[in-house]
């Protein structure tokens, strides 16, 4: 259970920590800092998956580059150091919190689990996984020696009992957990959705593209069928992957209640990106999953329903979805679900993100077993009663 996210120095966070849920919504102006928070997880993703590369090609994204270094740190201050932090618990409640410094000169990794291992290895990057720190742990009454590279932990003599052994495992998956979590991490960023009527199959990559998203549809037909389901439900359309026979393509449809059929690029971009946003959440391993605004080219009503299909699966998957939204239907909706008892209140975690200065500050807003959030929806309240002002005639005095 992923329980905590810490960052410092990074863009406009000199210093976030914030509390998380099954479902997390950041939400505040633009330019307030909400992708800011984002993108720390993949720059950590990459930092993880390959650390022997310079420090700026930690920043390129794929989906966004973020220029080098100095660009990013807080303030332009090319002698902070960015920090990126996790805590995580498993299924015995033990927390294990793992985390990377990266700056000019030098940086480092820790990984701290009470009260058996804290380990900290400094590191210069690019890093070639050559450096390795040990501590000695005790399991069982049985003592073992865990080594750690900065990424993945090991044993150096494993415990030769079938009970020591098994509890040697399961101490080392608890504490890689953390890695294989932010491995298998997903965004769904704001340029999304499919842009050809015909695909043909592609390898899989970290981050998938929109040629990816198509293959996995195509080659997954329990994936495809859970993706038709929920579109159904939401627009009561089809959506079907049909293969053009004697050719390696394929296309993506969509059939309406009238019997018509048109590929999906045709038949509006609410729709088509809806199916890119199934995907990626439905996918399989995939624990951990960032959306930015998924209300995008969205009629309210289909907002509520994408908000709703949300819910759904995070209680169906068990997974974890940290959300980006200007949009006052999506977290009204996650609240309605909250008063309805179709979510817990314990389920959801809400942040009002400003930036009065340089510097994004937090809020976080609780929300109790009637859906009612603390200090309520203000920033979108203030444009309403702005508008209403407007239309019956009341001036500023």
């Amino acid at each position: 259970m992923l329980k905590k996210l810490k960052v410092k120095n990074f863009r406009c966070l000199k210093e976030a920590e914030i509390n998380l849920a099954p479902i997390t919504l950041l939400y505040g102006p633009n330019g307030a800092g909400k992708s800011s928070i984002l993108y720390t997880i993949f720059v950590f993703k990459n930092i993880i998956q390959n650390p022997n590369q310079p420090l700026d090609a930690f920043l390129n994204l794929l989906f966004a580059n973020l220029g080098g270094f100095e660009q990013v740190i807080y303030l332009h201050n090319p002698d902070k150091k960015i920090e990126i932090e996790l805590t995580f618990s498993d299924e015995q409640g033990v927390d294990t919190t793992y985390g990377v410094s990266i700056g000019k000169k030098e940086g480092k990794f820790w990984i701290i689990s009470p009260p058996k291992v804290n380990l900290v290895l400094p590191v210069t990057f690019p890093y070639p996984v050559n450096a390795q720190t040990q501590q000695m742990v005790k399991i069982n009454e049985t003592e073992i020696n865990v080594l750690w590279n900065g990424i993945t932990s090991s044993v150096s003599a494993p415990p030769q009992t079938p009970e020591g052994v098994e509890a040697t495992e399961k101490f080392l998956k608890s504490l890689n957990m953390c890695v294989e979590t932010l491995r298998a991490a997903e965004i769904i960023p704001l340029k999304r959705g499919f842009s050809k009527p015909y695909y043909s199959s592609s390898p899989l990559s970290s981050l998938l593209t929109e040629d990816e998203i198509a293959t996995l549809l195509a080659v997954d037909m329990y994936l495809e069928g859970e993706v038709m389901a929920k579109f159904q439900n939401m627009f009561g359309k089809i959506f079907k992957v049909r293969s053009q026979i004697g050719t390696a393509l394929f296309y993506l449809q969509v059939t309406d209640n009238f019997g018509m059929t048109n590929e999906l690029i045709n038949d509006g971009f609410g729709l088509n990106q809806v199916v890119s946003i199934l995907t990626k959440t439905l996918k399989k391993n995939t624990p951990l999953i960032f959306i930015e605004e998924p209300e995008i080219h969205l009629h309210p009503s289909a907002q509520r329903k994408l908000t709703q299909t949300f819910a759904e699966i995070v209680k169906e998957e068990e997974k974890y979805l940290i959300i980006e939204t200007h949009s006052e239907i999506v977290v009204s909706t996650f609240l309605a679900l909250v008063a309805e008892k179709k979510l817990s209140h314990k389920d959801i975690k809400c942040y009002f993100l400003t930036k009065p200065k340089r510097e994004t500050i937090w809020e976080e807003q609780t929300i109790n077993e009637k859906g009612q959030i603390k200090g309520g929806l203000v920033s979108f309240m203030e444009t309403e009663i702005e508008n209403i002002k407007t239309v019956i005639g009341i001036e500023e005095k």
